[in-house]
């Protein structure tokens, strides 16, 4: 595989940048992108389609593949404040750092429905690219959580995620 593309790669810090902060705030965590694997599934979806066979696969089939790439290598991580504050007190016990965590409030564990991070971000970065090709996805949050707990149980290739979210695609202009 090739190096991902200029456009491509700030694509997918767009998306991350536009939707990262919004599920942090609606879930009350803090997320870490990890920006490398992000462009890999953005490379990967582009190497899957140009398997297609087409010259110039649409919005929605574009979606589809970045989708099941996303779902599949998980760029994201629920960030644990404990995790952090167990390396700080390593890194100080061998003398690699100074100072000390005034005031630290525990972090309550995250909601159950974190786990499904990957997955409702995948969704929400097909939405967002089928938006950006003039189209809307009907999508309420209840199906997008119910369509989240399917993709992490459940193996979907990019065709059958392009026809169950397309089943959901209107044009715009309707």
């Amino acid at each position: 595989m090739s190096s991902i593309s200029v456009q491509r790669a700030q694509e997918a810090r767009f998306y991350a940048e536009l939707i990262v902060p919004r599920l942090e705030k609606s879930w009350s965590l803090i997320l870490e992108v990890d920006m490398k694997t992000l462009q890999e599934a953005y490379l990967r979806a582009d190497h899957t389609l140009s398997g297609v066979e087409l010259d110039a696969p649409n919005h929605l089939k574009q979606a589809a593949h970045i989708c099941f790439w996303i779902r599949k290598l998980k760029p994201l991580k629920v960030f644990r404040f404990q995790s952090f504050q167990d390396a700080f007190v390593e890194l100080q016990e061998k003398n690699l750092i100074r100072g000390e965590l005034h005031h630290i409030d525990t972090q309550d564990p995250p909601p159950p429905r974190a786990i499904y991070v990957n997955e409702i971000f995948a969704i929400l970065v097909a939405i967002g690219v089928i938006a950006d090709g003039g189209d809307v996805v009907d999508l309420n949050k209840w199906q997008v959580n119910d369509l989240a707990v399917s993709l992490r149980y459940h193996s979907y290739s990019p065709s059958a995620l392009g026809a169950i979210i397309g089943a959901h695609v209107r044009n715009a202009g309707h």
